[in-house]
């Protein structure tokens, strides 16, 4: 993380702790539920299916506000983020991503991260399109850039939570669909807004664009709707 250090208050702790219980449960829930529907429907092989592991760089804008001194201003920077998760069903996904990165402008500077439980949504199947809706913990520390005009009403971070709104699309350069697969590699374009919060009076708001390289396992043959000469070859 960029920037100075800051001190976890008890209220981020019953935040944090609270946020991620429900993210645990949710998962949980979501993976039962991919188990039932796995056992009473067989589902045509795509790239888009079973687990999903990636991650890779973006491209960061941010206006961050401290309610003492009012706006830092804009501020560019660049950032890096590892997700997993898993497809529940045909057009949802529900996984964790781990954030972070750093931004500024010629007075400001900031760093951070973040752990947010994501949902992807697949309203078109027939597409590689997916909208990415996010909630989660954050926090982010700040400082100026010049010491020497520090003040003592200077923000110095914040922790709170962060919501993210996106939309990303899949390329799988080495799938072949007639081969009757099921998962594979893709690069992921993606573009994300960002509105955090800070319990100590500092708030972000945000784009992110970039692209990530990520690996979806797939689904076993016996969970797949295949010809029978497919269906028992390796």
């Amino acid at each position: 993380m960029l920037g100075p250090s800051f001190t976890r208050s008890p209220s981020f702790t019953r935040v944090s702790s609270a946020t991620l219980a429900g993210l645990m449960v949710i998962i949980g829930s979501g993976a039962t539920a991919a188990a039932q529907d796995a056992q009473v429907e067989l589902l045509a092989p795509k790239a888009r299916q079973g687990y999903y592991v990636g991650g890779g760089p973006r491209a960061l804008s941010l206006v961050v506000d401290d309610e003492d001194i009012g706006s830092l201003g804009g501020m560019l920077g660049f950032g890096f983020a590892f997700r997993f998760g898993q497809k529940v069903n045909e057009w949802l996904g529900l996984g964790l991503v781990l954030s972070g990165g750093g931004a500024g402008n010629t007075d400001w500077s900031v760093g951070g991260g973040g752990l947010t439980l994501e949902a992807q949504v697949q309203p078109w199947l027939d597409t590689n399109l997916a909208f990415r809706l996010g909630i989660g913990v954050a926090g982010f520390a700040v400082s100026r850039v010049e010491s020497a005009e520090e003040t003592d009403d200077d923000p110095e971070g914040t922790v709170g939570s962060i919501y993210t709104l996106g939309a990303s699309y899949e390329v799988y350069p080495w799938y072949e669909p007639g081969a009757y697969d099921s998962g594979g590699l893709a690069f992921s374009f993606f573009v994300e807004g960002q509105f955090s919060p800070g319990l100590g009076g500092v708030t972000s708001v945000g784009a992110v664009l970039g692209v990530e390289f990520t690996w979806w396992s797939g689904l076993s043959r016996n969970k797949l709707d295949l010809p029978v000469d497919a269906a028992f070859t390796k």
